[in-house]
């Protein structure tokens, strides 16, 4: 990068000048529209991850830790009752560890096991202790429908997805507007090169207008309509350097710079060197990696998911729970593990019928067809629209492609034709109109030929958005 330090009454004032690239860069780093984009996809990332926590295995451990207390009981002591006082345990010790895990189809696994010990019934003497022994496992699985944290995460990847197309839209729109803003900054810069050197020919051809008055070649009239032309010229170049000024506040502007910003010299050419599209191919590019046309099929596919399943949920909810357990108990924990008389195998069904929120349920249903109605019908006149907006661009990209070139050679015929008169007019073999008429037709091809430039960057810069993966 090129930095140039101008000392103006002692005030320091900082211009750099850079290219294209680096100022679509710079304006991707100062953005707050693209921070805003970036960080709410990071938002809905995080809250994807954390939906997905919900499927992440979990694990439960409990520990009970016996209580004591200080008692007192009477006994019987040599025929004599007498009260003593001592320490007793109290309440169960044992331990319980549990697994429960979601499955990719919408079930849930839950293995349970637990040992513990307590004390049935205490004093001085005898005291019970008793073992307890249970382990389980089950699983249960929604019917016909999907578990709620299930839909949860899979509307929350949704919201990812659309998040990161925003963010992803977002960046090209900066990027494309910032080419823009260069173009056109540079397109002015020209502008005001070509009127700068419009007065200069003017002020050159009242010169040779004046001389040839001395001789008498030329009238006073022809000297009074040159200096008219050439007070147009002044105010052409006023106009010229208003717009440039207008041009690189904005490109400043965009970017929050708080020092001047420089372009390349000349118009950059974006296209130069670039292969020529196929129609076909921006065509399949666009409606495979589009944004917001992604967006929509990602809210059609969930819409239409969901729909499956709230059929049945309007008129039941139900799911299945089946499992084995192991419950063993003695006195001692041998005997705990070798009891097996309460093993048994369970089957539940679980059903719940929605007798007082049926109506809501339907409504529920309602507006999910209509809102899909809607989104799949936004989406038609979305990809009908983006179609139309590829051809467009593509047949304006074609035709200025081969504008171009006959725009350079309009430019060249006409900057040789003016210098030849100019040549000719000074020698008196030209007449003022004919000088003045080829002045303005070189003034035209160079007015065209930086038009044609700058449209067919915008073009470009139009089909490479939409063909961008």
């Amino acid at each position: 990068m090129k930095k140039v330090i101008i000392l103006i009454f002692f005030t320091a004032m900082v211009m750099f000048t850079v290219s294209i690239e680096e100022y679509m860069e710079m304006a991707l780093e100062r953005s707050n529209a693209y921070r805003i984009a970036e960080s709410e996809y990071r938002m809905k990332e995080v809250s994807y991850r954390i939906a997905k926590g919900a499927f992440l295995p979990e694990v439960l451990f409990k520990f009970r830790a016996p209580d004591y207390s200080w008692r007192e009981d009477l006994i019987n002591y040599f025929g004599l009752p007498q009260r003593i006082s001592f320490i007793s345990e109290t309440n169960n010790t044992g331990a319980s560890l549990g697994l429960s895990q979601w499955l990719p189809f919408s079930g849930r696994l839950n293995i349970t096991g637990s040992f513990s010990k307590y004390r049935s019934e205490y004093n001085l003497y005898d005291d019970i202790d008793e073992f307890d022994l249970n382990t389980s496992l089950s699983l249960t699985v929604p019917i016909l429908e999907e578990d709620l944290q299930v839909v949860e995460a899979r509307r929350k990847k949704c919201d990812l997805l659309i998040a990161k197309n925003k963010f992803d839209k977002e960046k090209k729109t900066i990027e494309k507007n910032a080419a823009s803003f260069y173009i056109m900054a540079q397109l002015y810069a020209v502008r005001e090169m070509i009127a700068r050197e419009e007065l200069s020919n003017t002020e050159r051809l009242y010169e040779m207008t004046r001389d040839k008055l001395k001789t008498g070649i030329s009238s006073e009239l022809d000297l009074l309509d040159i200096e008219i032309r050439l007070s147009e010229k002044k105010i052409g170049l006023l106009e010229a350097e208003n717009q440039k000024g207008m041009a690189f506040k904005k490109l400043k502007d965009f970017v929050n710079s708080g020092a001047e910003i420089a372009v390349d010299e000349g118009q950059a050419e974006l296209f130069d060197g670039k292969p020529d599209f196929d129609y076909e191919d921006i065509l399949s590019r666009a409606l495979r990696t589009d944004e917001n046309l992604d967006s929509l099929e990602l809210q059609i596919g969930l819409i239409k998911r969901e729909l499956r399943y709230d059929v049945f949920r309007k008129y039941f909810s139900a799911s299945v729970s089946a499992g084995y357990t192991l419950d063993g108990k003695g006195e001692t924990a041998d005997e705990a593990l070798g009891d097996f008389r309460k093993n048994y195998w369970f089957v539940f069904l679980n059903l719940s019928v929605p007798i007082f929120t049926g109506s809501i349920k339907s409504s529920e249903i309602k507006y999910k067809e209509l809102s899909l109605q809607k989104i799949e019908l936004d989406k038609d006149e979305y990809e009908k629209n983006l179609i139309e907006q590829i051809r467009t661009s593509y047949d304006r990209y074609t035709l200025l492609k081969k504008n171009l070139d006959l725009a350079r050679m309009q430019a060249d015929k006409a900057k040789k034709l003016f210098e030849l008169t100019e040549l000719r007019y000074a020698k008196g073999l030209e007449s003022l109109d004919r000088m003045k008429e080829v002045e303005v037709a070189y003034e035209n091809a160079r007015y065209s030929l930086g038009n044609t430039i700058k449209e067919l960057n915008i073009s470009y810069l139009e089909l490479i958005y939409y063909s961008e993966e």
